[in-house]
């Protein structure tokens, strides 16, 4: 829930129509349609008799419109250097001042000379209040439009709400970048020093002034954004609404094209905005549709297209609008919009690559994990099959009586020759020769009572390594019991 400050505009036309006394309206003084760049359309030179020292005195309390706030800010174009760069200002948080004697105004310098936004900016009064504010001696001030700071009791009745880019009330979504503490050139065109001292109320070219001024956007920043996709929602109470900025892109020749979707309470207006011949310059309309029925409504501007070199961008200042309440304390309080839209949403996010792909390798390494397991259970069981069958075999030689079965003697070199493929007779071997027999086979058969132990601790060791050496120790081994076997005898003949 946000809860801002209220800003009230009020046009250049509405304060010379609500001053304290007339001035002079044409030229010099008047609405100037020279300025390009201003709000509303027009901006107001004002000129007040007698000349050269004069005040011109605002009361923002008129019989129609009453504008009870708490303070005030002026917004125009200071006059170059040729003109006066000091004034007097009657501010409204002073109670000394006498709005009817401008020698009591204080002095005020300008900021910067031939600069386009806020140049005075009033104190607080402590209570919500008829706001006054005199100028005098202010020769070539382009007075343009005033923000009021409303107060609880506010008349907000036919008054225009300002909401700048950087109030919370708008909620950004995007890669919006905000841009502040620029300015851009635009010609101007004023009354000459001289018109402005002899009251001219026609002007022929040596009566006028070209100077090219600094201008700012409305509180010196914009949100930019040149991605399509990029939107901004902003909720309102009221009946028209207008979305402001500065031009996207530079004038023609250059070509380049923005186009984006304002959608009011679910209907939607597609704007395509290309070069102009206007420069670039604050106060571009975006978005102004036609009037509204009163109450709540929702705003949404997105970013459709971006094209060109270099891309333009969306670059918006402030948005008004007409509210359709009373007061401050009558104004709804609207809660965050939920955002939505594949770029800001979760659930619609797809996944990357790299998570797919790491997926797919976490469901490798479980299928790999387990045909591993099963392989190593089965090894091992095979090979327990193996030395029991082995075992199987070899005991009952080593338990029955020598000479029963017929196996080949293995000769050791030191003994004797070869062994000859022919029938031959043997005699019994000498007793010692069986003992030998007898411990170097009790000896095997402790070694594969060894192997059978290792192999069942095989899951803490590399399974294929161990196996090939298991392997080649048990074929070893049957050799050995093959030859410690005593012969067995046949007949002769």
């Amino acid at each position: 829930m946000v809860e801002t400050t209220v800003n009230v505009v009020v046009d250049n036309k509405v304060l010379s129509a609500h001053s304290v006394h007339t001035p002079l309206v044409g030229m010099p003084g008047g609405f100037s349609p020279e300025f390009v760049s201003c709000y509303n359309k027009s901006v107001f030179i004002p000129l007040a008799s007698p000349a050269p020292t004069w005040n011109w005195a605002l009361e923002f309390d008129g019989s129609c419109l009453e504008w009870r706030g708490t303070s005030v800010a002026l917004f125009g174009v200071t006059p170059p250097a040729q003109y006066n760069q000091t004034v007097g200002i009657a501010d409204p948080s002073t109670d000394t001042t006498n709005l009817t004697q401008p020698g009591s105004y204080r002095r005020y310098t300008y900021p910067v000379s031939s600069q386009g936004g806020q140049f005075f900016a009033s104190g607080t009064v402590p209570d919500t209040r008829q706001i006054q504010i005199g100028l005098s001696n202010a020769n070539g001030i382009v007075v343009d439009y005033a923000l009021v700071t409303a107060g609880n009791f506010t008349n907000l009745d036919g008054q225009t709400i300002l909401v700048d880019d950087s109030s919370p009330e708008i909620f950004w979504s995007g890669s919006w970048a905000v841009v502040d503490n620029y300015t851009l050139p635009i010609q101007c065109t004023i009354p000459s020093p001289q018109a402005f001292e002899e009251s001219k109320t026609t002007l022929n070219s040596t009566d006028s002034v070209n100077f090219m001024a600094n201008m700012q956007p409305h509180a010196n920043s914009t949100h930019s954004s040149s991605a399509a996709g990029d939107s901004f929602t902003f909720q309102f109470a009221g009946t028209s609404i207008l979305v402001s900025g500065v031009t996207p892109g530079p004038s023609s020749p250059s070509d380049w094209l923005l186009r984006m979707e304002f959608s009011l309470d679910g209907n939607i207006t597609t704007r395509t905005l290309n070069p102009t011949s206007d420069p670039t310059k604050p106060h571009y309309v975006y978005f102004e549709p036609d009037p509204l029925p009163p109450g709540n409504h929702t705003l949404v501007g997105k970013i459709v297209n971006v094209a060109g070199s270099p891309l333009p961008a969306a670059q918006i200042d402030y948005i008004t609008y007409m509210p359709s309440f009373f007061t401050i304390t009558e104004k709804p309080v609207f809660p965050a919009p939920e955002v939505s839209g594949p770029a800001t949403s979760p659930s619609s996010v797809p996944p990357s690559s790299d998570s797919q792909s790491h997926a797919k390798s976490h469901a490798g390494a479980i299928a790999g994990g387990v045909m591993g397991g099963c392989l190593l259970i089965g090894c091992c069981l095979g090979i327990l099959w193996l030395v029991r069958r082995n075992k199987k075999r070899n005991a009952p030689n080593l338990d029955t009586e020598p000479f029963t079965s017929t196996v080949p003697t293995v000769y050791s070199q030191s003994d004797v020759p070869p062994l000859q493929q022919s029938k031959r007779r043997f005699s019994p071997p000498p007793a010692a020769s069986s003992s030998v027999a007898s411990n170097s086979n009790a000896a095997l058969s402790e070694q594969q009572s060894n192997i059978a132990a290792e192999m069942r601790q095989l899951q803490n060791s590399p399974v294929e390594a161990r196996l090939r050496e298991l392997q080649a120790q048990m074929d070893a081994i049957e050799m050995r019991m093959q030859e410690n076997a005593p012969p067995s005898y046949s007949g002769g003949g």
